[in-house]
């Protein structure tokens, strides 16, 4: 049997009739798991920003002037290392499923944004890691997701067995 502490909750909030409060209630969502992120999403969204070819310029000058025995800001070595993955054949995708893909990607993309002779922004940060956010039907996520915990859309059958909601 299905718990509807959730439900009963969550309905207090709504207002209208019991067919608004359903569509209302069905529609919304939580955040859901995180997701890799192909290079080529990340590589369009800054250049659709007109940011790539700036980020690749300032990588290409840290690689140069690292290969020139030249010491990097921690700035210039993130943009070296985002510029070499984002040019790889063989790196296609930010693991950012994970906490530990996400946490260096994080720290990388903050870094390079720390130097604004890189080009990239805070908000081109919050914008890329936004890439890999998903989102979850309220009534499917667990409850401990700030969901409903729910096996389907809220219906009127859902409304009776919580109690009367109808």
């Amino acid at each position: 049997m299905a718990d509807y502490t959730a439900l009963k909750t969550e309905w207090a909030t709504l207002t209208g009739t019991t067919a608004q409060k359903l569509a209302a209630i069905n529609a919304l969502t939580v955040a859901g798991p995180n997701v890799d992120v192909p290079v080529a999403d990340a590589v369009l969204f800054l250049a659709n920003e007109g940011k790539w070819a700036a980020l690749a310029v300032y990588g290409q000058k840290a690689l140069a002037s690292l290969a020139a025995g030249g010491t990097l800001t921690t700035a210039q070595s993130a943009g070296a290392q985002f510029a070499a993955l984002m040019q790889s054949s063989q790196f296609t995708a930010f693991k950012m499923s994970t906490s530990a893909g996400l946490t260096a990607i994080t720290a990388m993309l903050n870094a390079v944004a720390s130097d604004s002779a890189s080009g990239l922004s805070s908000a081109d940060v919050t914008a890329l890691l936004a890439l890999a956010q998903t989102t979850t039907p309220w009534w499917q996520a667990a409850v401990a997701q700030g969901g409903g915990g729910l096996t389907s859309p809220v219906g009127t059958a859902d409304l009776s067995a919580a109690g009367g909601l109808v």
